[in-house]
C-alpha cells in the first residue's frame, strides 16, 4: 500500500514532490526517490498523479515501461519520463 505525505522540496530544486512511502520503504529510504535509478510501480504513479492499479495496468499494457528485476517490477526514472515526453509530443502539446 503507499501513501502520499506531505510535499517537501529537494535540495537544490525547484519543485515540490510528493513524499511516497511504499512497501519496500526500509531499503529504499537509503536513497532519496530523486536520486534512484528506478522507481517502484506505485512511485511512479503517484509521481505521474494517478492510482497504484492505473499504474499496474498501464504496466500490463506495455504504456508505462517496466523492467522485472527478480520479483520485482521496477519503472527506470529515464524512461518513464522519456515516454511522457513521447505522450506529450504525439498529443500535440510540445
Amino acid at each position: 500500500m503507499i501513501s502520499i505525505g506531505k510535499l517537501s522540496t529537494g535540495v537544490g530544486s525547484s519543485y515540490a514532490s510528493p513524499v511516497v512511502e511504499s512497501r519496500n520503504s526500509r531499503w529504499e529510504a537509503a536513497v532519496p526517490m530523486a536520486e534512484r535509478l528506478a522507481l517502484s510501480v506505485e512511485e511512479a504513479g503517484a509521481l505521474l498523479g494517478i492510482s497504484r492499479d492505473l499504474a499496474y495496468d498501464l504496466v500490463a499494457r506495455h504504456e508505462l515501461p517496466a523492467v522485472r528485476l527478480g520479483r520485482r517490477l521496477v519503472v527506470p526514472r529515464r524512461a518513464l519520463e522519456e515516454a511522457l515526453l513521447r505522450a506529450v509530443a504525439a498529443d500535440g502539446h510540445e
